[in-house]
């Protein structure tokens, strides 16, 4: 064999590795070997239409790897935005009601005050959210002026927001059943 062919056998050896590497990794990705073929075949498209201007020293293995997330990732956008417009008749949708606002557009600021005075019988939660919405500081600043952890301050803006959202779908509840 002379050394062009020997090469272009290494390439197509090296090339089907690849793939069936690529293609265990989008399986991974998607559980679903016909999805992971395509985003396979789109990625070494991409692969192709690139490999002209790419730099000689690229490695194609972790190029590809990133394309492909992001592919899978784009498509997973697509999908979910045509789940959201299949509901996209006002009419149909749970959170728009026959008169055409969303159920927060009842709220009225007692019931605003309501929820931020339940917030506060938790001084914690109540403290980190006035540092984090009100102050502006960053979880790490209100780390630091805590003396926390920078994950107790995610945890207790979590709570703090579910807390308050709990609150006012309650206010909303009580609305739509004529407590208000």
């Amino acid at each position: 064999m002379s050394n062009v062919v020997k090469a272009r056998h290494l390439d197509v050896l090296a090339c089907r590795r690849l793939h069936d590497e690529l293609t265990r990794s989008a399986c991974r990705m998607t559980g679903n070997r016909p999805e992971a073929e395509d985003i396979v075949q789109s990625a070494l498209l991409r692969a192709l239409e690139c490999v002209h201007s790419a730099a000689p020293d690229i490695n194609w293995r972790g190029w590809l790897q990133v394309v492909m997330r992001r592919i899978f990732a784009d498509r997973a956008r697509q999908v979910r935005q045509r789940k959201m417009l299949a509901c996209c008749d006002i009419d149909q949708c749970p959170a728009f009601p026959p008169d055409g606002l969303p159920r927060w557009a009842h709220l009225r600021g007692s019931d605003f005050d309501r929820a931020r005075h339940d917030l506060e019988r938790s001084p914690a939660f109540c403290e980190t959210y006035h540092l984090f919405y009100e102050k502006g500081l960053s979880y790490q600043q209100i780390a630091l002026q805590l003396g926390v952890a920078v994950h107790t301050v995610a945890s207790r803006l979590h709570r703090a927001r579910a807390q308050l959202r709990s609150a006012l779908e309650h206010a909303i509840a009580s609305d739509a059943a004529g407590g208000g």
